[in-house]
């Protein structure tokens, strides 16, 4: 999938959008799940543990994923990593209790088990979802990272530590559009996987 393509395919509404979202005046509150599917209520105040097998196929280790417009998320947990990219407009989250507001061209690295929340997407703010398997970061890709004392630090805390605090990093955008470009090459090795494409989806994001 070429770039310019792409980037119309991510403006358009996808199914899940089409099956979830309200509108732009009255967005969806999603809340929780009830078995697979999700529910939208004003009422569910505990936050919300999101299990693995919602988003991941038992062969899947990362999952690219578009969020869906014109939702918003109440507070929830995951058991498994996530990145998220602004590709265009703005993010608004809360983490931990604190708002943060990511801008076109930035990137949040979130820590298992954090508690967050979104507010809802409006139609030109297109964000990407990056969720990992903690359970991909084996000791090989882990001494991958090593140059990247930050990176390290966080997967090894993330995975193998017990911890009282979970963490988040946001990465601001740079000088070039870089980032943006391989989160695209990312993208359409996802969309589109050949062989070896598991392995390489990783390496690319970093």
């Amino acid at each position: 999938m070429e770039f310019p393509s792409l980037e119309k395919h991510l403006f358009e509404m996808n199914h899940f959008e089409k099956k979830y979202s309200g509108t732009p005046d009255k967005p969806n509150l999603y809340s929780h799940l009830e078995g697979t599917k999700l529910t939208f209520s004003e009422n569910i105040l505990e936050p919300n543990i999101v299990p693995v097998d919602y988003f991941f196929k038992p062969e899947q280790n990362v999952i690219f994923f578009k969020h869906p417009r014109y939702i918003k998320f109440t507070e929830h947990r995951h058991s498994f990593i996530e990145m998220n990219y602004v590709y265009s407009g703005t993010c608004t989250q809360y983490i931990n209790g604190n708002e943060v507001i990511l801008k076109e061209g930035e990137l949040c690295l979130l820590d298992t088990n954090v508690t967050h929340g979104i507010e809802s997407a409006s139609e030109n703010d297109i964000i990407i979802n990056i969720m990992i398997r903690t359970g991909y970061f084996d000791s090989a890709l882990i001494q991958r990272l090593s140059g990247n004392d930050l990176l390290a630090d966080f997967f090894v805390h993330a995975i193998y530590q017990q911890k009282r605090v979970s963490r988040f990093i946001l990465f601001p955008k740079g000088q070039t559009n870089r980032l943006k470009e391989i989160i695209s090459q990312a993208l359409d090795e996802y969309s589109h996987p050949q062989l070896c494409s598991n392995e390489q989806l990783i390496p690319i994001c970093y």
